[in-house]
Protein backbone atom coordinates (compact mmCIF):
# COMPACT_ATOMS: atom_id res chain seq x y z
CA UNK A 1 0.00 0.00 0.00
CA UNK A 2 0.94 3.66 -1.20
CA UNK A 3 1.63 5.93 1.61
CA UNK A 4 2.08 9.94 1.29
CA UNK A 5 4.05 11.82 3.12
CA UNK A 6 1.47 12.74 5.67
CA UNK A 7 0.71 9.20 6.00
CA UNK A 8 -2.74 8.99 4.61
CA UNK A 9 -3.69 5.78 2.40
CA UNK A 10 -3.77 7.22 -1.05
CA UNK A 11 -5.76 3.91 -2.35
CA UNK A 12 -8.79 4.38 0.28
CA UNK A 13 -10.88 6.08 -2.49
CA UNK A 14 -10.74 7.70 -5.61
CA UNK A 15 -13.63 10.18 -6.20
CA UNK A 16 -15.12 10.84 -9.48
CA UNK A 17 -16.92 13.51 -10.69
CA UNK A 18 -20.08 12.64 -12.65
CA UNK A 19 -22.14 15.05 -14.50
CA UNK A 20 -25.60 13.33 -14.81
CA UNK A 21 -26.95 15.23 -18.42
CA UNK A 22 -30.95 15.43 -19.09
CA UNK A 23 -31.65 15.67 -22.55
CA UNK A 24 -35.06 17.96 -22.83
CA UNK A 25 -36.69 17.26 -25.92
CA UNK A 26 -38.24 21.31 -27.16
CA UNK A 27 -40.96 21.04 -30.18
CA UNK A 28 -42.21 24.41 -31.26
CA UNK A 29 -45.53 24.08 -33.11
CA UNK A 30 -46.98 26.74 -35.56
CA UNK A 31 -49.93 27.37 -37.61
CA UNK A 32 -49.11 26.78 -41.08
CA UNK A 33 -51.12 26.86 -44.84
CA UNK A 34 -50.85 23.93 -46.97
CA UNK A 35 -50.18 26.02 -50.03
CA UNK A 36 -48.73 23.15 -52.32
CA UNK A 37 -49.18 18.77 -52.25
CA UNK A 38 -47.05 16.66 -54.54
CA UNK A 39 -49.22 13.85 -55.99
CA UNK A 40 -52.89 14.26 -56.34
CA UNK A 41 -55.55 15.79 -54.13
CA UNK A 42 -56.68 12.81 -53.36
CA UNK A 43 -53.18 10.82 -52.59
CA UNK A 44 -50.58 13.44 -51.78
CA UNK A 45 -46.91 12.68 -52.01
CA UNK A 46 -45.93 15.36 -49.25
CA UNK A 47 -47.43 18.72 -48.46
CA UNK A 48 -45.70 22.18 -49.18
CA UNK A 49 -46.53 24.55 -45.90
CA UNK A 50 -46.62 28.61 -45.83
CA UNK A 51 -47.57 31.22 -44.11
CA UNK A 52 -48.15 34.85 -44.48
CA UNK A 53 -46.16 37.09 -44.15
CA UNK A 54 -46.22 41.56 -43.16
CA UNK A 55 -47.28 42.21 -46.19
CA UNK A 56 -49.89 39.88 -46.84
CA UNK A 57 -48.13 37.62 -49.22
CA UNK A 58 -47.86 33.48 -48.53
CA UNK A 59 -44.76 32.50 -48.06
CA UNK A 60 -43.48 28.95 -48.13
CA UNK A 61 -42.12 27.81 -44.85
CA UNK A 62 -40.89 23.78 -45.30
CA UNK A 63 -42.43 20.85 -46.28
CA UNK A 64 -43.59 17.68 -45.04
CA UNK A 65 -41.52 14.12 -45.15
CA UNK A 66 -43.27 11.86 -48.09
CA UNK A 67 -46.49 10.84 -46.38
CA UNK A 68 -47.01 7.16 -45.68
CA UNK A 69 -49.90 5.84 -47.54
CA UNK A 70 -52.56 5.36 -44.90
CA UNK A 71 -51.74 9.94 -43.76
CA UNK A 72 -51.75 10.46 -47.90
CA UNK A 73 -55.60 9.15 -47.64
CA UNK A 74 -56.20 10.72 -44.29
CA UNK A 75 -55.12 13.53 -45.33
CA UNK A 76 -56.21 13.88 -49.03
CA UNK A 77 -59.82 13.74 -47.11
CA UNK A 78 -59.59 17.14 -46.25
CA UNK A 79 -58.00 18.75 -49.11
CA UNK A 80 -60.15 20.98 -51.99
CA UNK A 81 -58.77 23.33 -54.60
CA UNK A 82 -58.87 26.79 -54.19
CA UNK A 83 -60.69 28.74 -56.17
CA UNK A 84 -59.81 30.40 -58.40
CA UNK A 85 -56.58 28.29 -58.60
CA UNK A 86 -53.64 30.49 -57.69
CA UNK A 87 -50.56 29.81 -59.57
CA UNK A 88 -46.69 29.85 -57.48
CA UNK A 89 -44.48 31.89 -59.36
CA UNK A 90 -40.47 31.90 -59.25
CA UNK A 91 -38.74 35.27 -59.14
CA UNK A 92 -35.98 33.03 -60.92
CA UNK A 93 -36.14 32.02 -64.20
CA UNK A 94 -35.72 28.42 -64.31
CA UNK A 95 -36.31 27.61 -68.14
CA UNK A 96 -33.00 27.15 -69.18
CA UNK A 97 -31.00 28.53 -71.86
CA UNK A 98 -32.68 30.21 -74.83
Amino acid sequence: MMRSSAGASMTASISLSVQRRTKIRRRDTTEAIIGAVTGTLTRPGLLVLGRYDAAGRLRAVGRTVPLRPDVSRQVGEHLALVSPPYRVTCATDHSGPR
